[in-house]
Order: C-alpha cells, then sequence, then structure tokens
C-alpha cells in the first residue's frame, strides 16, 4: 500500500540506519564510477565541445541565456572551471565533464528517498536506486558534455523528494529547499513541462486526501484555493517566478534561448524529415531498456494504474510523470536526430514508477526473495548493457538490446596530438583549414583545440569541406586532414606533408604546410603527444580571448560561403 505520509519511516535498530547509510554512499560511489571511468576521450563534434568552448572564450555571464538547452548546466560549469583553473589544474576533458558526472551520482540516492516515502517496502527503494544507477541512458548522458538531461532528471526527483517532505512538514524552510530545487529544474533543460503538471496533481492527492478539506462546507472555489494554498507559499513562488522570469527575458534579449529552441523544434516537427513518430520513438525505449527491462518497465505502467487510481493516493503523480512527458514526443515526433536523448527523463520515471508498482506486488504475490531476484535479474542486464553501450568493451547489444550510446568513448581520433604539433610549431598569426566529416575537427573542435579560429564549419560532407578549403585556400597557412576522408585535394605543390598523427601504427591525421614556413617533418604517436597537450595546452583559464589570425574569416561568411556552396550543389544536380 502506498504511504500516504511523508515523515521518514522508523528505523528497527541502529544497525538498519548503518546500513541504509552505507548502502546509500556504496550506491552513490557506484554511480560515480560507472559516469567517470573512461571519461576523458576527446570532443568529437560540435554537440560535445560547444560547453567547453563557450566556457572558455565567452566573458561574464550574459552569454548563459543563450544556451539553447537553459542556463544552469553552463552555470555549474563555469563555476567548476572557476574553481579548478584557480587550483591550476588544467580543465581536460575529464574535468569538463566531471560536474554532471557528480549531479548524476546523486540521483539514485532522491530515487531511493522518494520510494521510501511512497511505498512500505525497502526492496522497492534499493531497486529504485540500483536500476538508476546503471540505466544505460543516464550513463550515457552524463558521460556527455551536454547533460541537461541527467541534471533536469535529479532536479525533479529531489524536488518531488522535498515537496512530500513540505506537504507533511509545511515548515519555511522546505518551502524553500523545494521551491529552489523546482526553479533550478525549470532552468535546466528545455523540455520541462512534465514535472510542474505532476506536482500540482500530487499536491492536489496529499491534501485532498486530509478530512478536514474533504468534508468542507465551503465553495469550490475555496476547497481548490486550500487544497493548493503549498504552493502560493513564498518560498515556492519567489524562486520559481525568478527562474520563468530569467527564461523570459533571455528568450526576448537573446532571440530566443531554450523557449526558442524548443519552439522552433515544435513547429518543425510535423515537416521534419527525421521527425520520429511512436513506431520509432517506441524502438528508441528498448535502445534505453533492453529486451527485458524494456516490456517490464512499459507494463508496469498499465499494470499498476488501477490500484492508483482506487487509493487516488500521491503515486498517480509519479505514474504521471513518464507519460506526461512522452505524451507530446509520440504525439507530434521528436523532431531530432537523436530521439533517445530526449526520452531520458520519461525513463527516470517510469524506472522509479515500475520500482513502485512491481516489486511490491511481487513481494507479496510470490515472495521476498524472487522480488529481489526480479530486480537483480534487470539490474544485471541494464548493467551489462550500460557497459556495453558506453565503455564499448564487449558486443552485447544483440542479447540485452541495450545501445543508448551517444555519450559512449570513441577510438582516439587524434586532434590532440595534431593540435600540440599546430600550436608548438606555428605562430598564431598562420591560418589553419580543416578538412573534415559530419563530426569531427568542426569550427569549435577545431578552434577549442587548435587554440584559434580556422577555417571550417559543421556537418559538413568531405566533398563540401573540401569545397570550402578551395575557396579560401590561398588564405590557409597549415591544412589539417583527418583520416575518415577519402581523399585530399590536390595541392599542387603548394604544401607539403609535415607530420602524421598515429596510434599503434594506424595513421589518424596528417598535416600539410606552405614549404616557406619550414616546419619540422615528425610523427606523433597518441600515446606520447596527447598528454604533452594536457600539460602544455589545456585551459588554465577561462574567459580568455580566441585568436583569430588574420585572413581568418568570421563565422557568419564561413556560413555563408556554405550556403553558397551548397545552392551551386543543388543547381548542378538538377
Amino acid at each position: 500500500m502506498p504511504r500516504s505520509a511523508c515523515t521518514l519511516p522508523p528505523w528497527t535498530g541502529r544497525r538498519q540506519h548503518r546500513f541504509a547509510i552505507a548502502g546509500c554512499v556504496a550506491i552513490a560511489l557506484a554511480a560515480l564510477v560507472f559516469r567517470t571511468i573512461r571519461n576523458d576521450s576527446q570532443f568529437t563534434s560540435s554537440d560535445q565541445v560547444q560547453l567547453a568552448y563557450h566556457v572558455s572564450h565567452e566573458w561574464g555571464y550574459g552569454w548563459l541565456l543563450r544556451m539553447n538547452y537553459g542556463p544552469l548546466q553552463p552555470l555549474l560549469t563555469k563555476l567548476w572551471a572557476l574553481f579548478v583553473t584557480t587550483a591550476s589544474v588544467p580543465m581536460t576533458e575529464s574535468m569538463w565533464r566531471f560536474p554532471m558526472a557528480l549531479v548524476g551520482s546523486l540521483l539514485p540516492l532522491f530515487a531511493y528517498l522518494l520510494v521510501r516515502r511512497l511505498s512500505d517496502s525497502r526492496i522497492a527503494a534499493w531497486t529504485a536506486a540500483v536500476w538508476t544507477v546503471v540505466l544505460p541512458p543516464l550513463v550515457s548522458d552524463a558521460r556527455y558534455l551536454w547533460a541537461y538531461e541527467t541534471l533536469g532528471a535529479t532536479c525533479a526527483v529531489a524536488a518531488l523528494w522535498t515537496l512530500m517532505r513540505y506537504l507533511d512538514r509545511p515548515f519555511g524552510r522546505c518551502a524553500w529547499t523545494f521551491g529552489a530545487l523546482l526553479a533550478a529544474y525549470v532552468l535546466s533543460h528545455l523540455l520541462v513541462h512534465a514535472v510542474p503538471i505532476i506536482i500540482v496533481l500530487l499536491v492536489i492527492a496529499h491534501r485532498s486526501g486530509q478530512s478536514r478539506i474533504a468534508e468542507s462546507d465551503r465553495s469550490i472555489s475555496a476547497r481548490w484555493a486550500e487544497v493548493l494554498r503549498p504552493l502560493f507559499h513564498p518560498g515556492v513562488l519567489l524562486p520559481v517566478a525568478g527562474a520563468a522570469c530569467l527564461v523570459v527575458f533571455g528568450y526576448a534579449t537573446t532571440g530566443g534561448g531554450p523557449i526558442g529552441r524548443m519552439l522552433a523544434k515544435v513547429s518543425g516537427a510535423a515537416a521534419a524529415t527525421q521527425a520520429h513518430g511512436p513506431a520509432a520513438l517506441l524502438a528508441e525505449w528498448f535502445r534505453h531498456f533492453g529486451w527485458l527491462g524494456g516490456p517490464l518497465i512499459l507494463g508496469a505502467l498499465p499494470f499498476g494504474l488501477i490500484p492508483v487510481i482506487r487509493t487516488r493516493g500521491p503515486m498517480l503523480a509519479i505514474w504521471a510523470w513518464p507519460v506526461v512527458f512522452a505524451a507530446p514526443l509520440f504525439a507530434i515526433g521528436c523532431p531530432t536526430g537523436r530521439p533517445t536523448q530526449y526520452l531520458t527523463q520519461a525513463s527516470v520515471g517510469a524506472t522509479i514508477w515500475a520500482a513502485i508498482a512491481l516489486i511490491p506486488w511481487l513481494e507479496r504475490r510470490i515472495g521476498r526473495p524472487t522480488a529481489v531476484s526480479v530486480a537483480g535479474l534487470v539490474a544485471l542486464v541494464l548493467a551489462v548493457g550500460s557497459v556495453e553501450a558506453n565503455f564499448r568493451t564487449a558486443d552485447a547489444a544483440t542479447w540485452t538490446g541495450v545501445t543508448a550510446r551517444w555519450g559512449a568513448p570513441r577510438d582516439n581520433p587524434g586532434y590532440k596530438s595534431a593540435a600540440w604539433y599546430v600550436r608548438r610549431y606555428t605562430g598564431p598569426e598562420r591560418v589553419v583549414a580543416t578538412l573534415h566529416d559530419v563530426q569531427g575537427l568542426e569550427w569549435m573542435p577545431a578552434a577549442y583545440y587548435v587554440g584559434r579560429a580556422c577555417i571550417c564549419f559543421g556537418d559538413l560532407t568531405p566533398d563540401e569541406s573540401a569545397a570550402l578549403f578551395e575557396r579560401y585556400r590561398d588564405r590557409v597557412d597549415v591544412l589539417v586532414v583527418e583520416r575518415c576522408r577519402n581523399s585530399v585535394p590536390e595541392l599542387r605543390g603548394e604544401f607539403r606533408h609535415v607530420a602524421t598523427v598515429t596510434d599503434r601504427g594506424r595513421t589518424l591525421v596528417d598535416i600539410f604546410a606552405r614549404p616557406a614556413l619550414g616546419l619540422p617533418t615528425r610523427t606523433l604517436d597518441v600515446r606520447e603527444f596527447d598528454p604533452r597537450f594536457d600539460y602544455e595546452f589545456a585551459p588554465r583559464r577561462i574567459g580568455q580571448p580566441l585568436l583569430f589570425p588574420p585572413g581568418t574569416p568570421p563565422l557568419r561568411e564561413l556560413e555563408s560561403a556554405v550556403r553558397e556552396l551548397r545552392a551551386e550543389t543543388r543547381n548542378s544536380s538538377s
């Protein structure tokens, strides 16, 4: 039966208390390990490096309002970078990713506390905690530099737990804590519609169950005012109103911000060729949970609904979380090439709900050992799938079904060693161009690693990248070519090969330069020169201006040139 009271369950002994504390610490450490091992992989696209680029080269804090995924994660990352660089520690890739890995390690603790307040089953609470430790989309998202879904889910679960404490203990400090967490959730990412809705449902379910309100003979409006009164406490209203005003201010002053990005995505969903419909989103669900957890956790949504409707308890709001969050995506499609990431919060809510609904039922009907066995088996499959998807060890996806791997480390691309050579042997006045694929050394990754604006752009095919180089080749001093390209443009003696980046004998990057520069010929092994880059060139202070060598076209000019090249390609093909 759901727990209507919101106080922590009484411990039957000091030993159980110590066991719970030790278990929570172990779970947090396990979550942190899952999210930090091998998280030093290089940034291989503009999406991955965007946050590090802005923190490194933007001044002040006004730019936070322009960020597409909310200002909270950029703010936390900048504060972390200030702390690290003040201590003279270089901001390597693992350092950039650490704040969200730490935030993600707190989510299982809040999941445990939330389920303990909703259910009498300790097994259900531990199940929710363990499942969120190894849930593949959470592990993957926390290893991706833009981990706004991890941040949003953690703020959401923490806000729900503190709300239940506040409803049972209507003290001012509880209201302010809940309001601050809800405000943080509003500022955490794009899709924030679900949690405010379920918070209202949770308050209604909790308050309407009190006899003094149910038996009141006052008007309906007076009853609703009494029911929703906790939400109008200044400690709740002021932080949330401040966060909302900040988002609106960002929309009005920056040409969109998070709201503009969300509206653009929604308005283009129907016409977007990459929009994913219900069938594709359902397939993405199984990419999150695999063949075992997918149907089990999905089936828990209708399985436990009828008992919850009968009790009209707070768990109805928890049930509504994944449903309300995923409903718009299934209704209008997901207009993005990465729909699996947008389902992360729905997956978190469904995981917590499945632990609340299924595990106590298994305990009552079949017995605690069976319930523990089922929970452990699902956790094992999720853990194996998460390890395979995010650490690229063995190919277990064929039997786990888990392929949520957008945060997985890739093979070393050689960017850091190539950037070390360019920084070491060329002055800041030299113009650098890169030839890349739809990922790789695009404009932001190239600028971050090479330390200056380069001639390149984002989301280019190899032919488009080569055509952009041809347009500006007279300005180029150094050319960096990735191995992902099939060919190198005819250089006609204007450039000579000066360096090769290798990994265990495999060529990763070639570097060409004007002969007049007299650059030395080198072979750079990544195992030696990647650490050199971290030691010599990794950012040790933030807010430093980005170099623009004379002759380097501004980004807007490059964007215009790419549009012209694509228009010429379309005209020639037609």
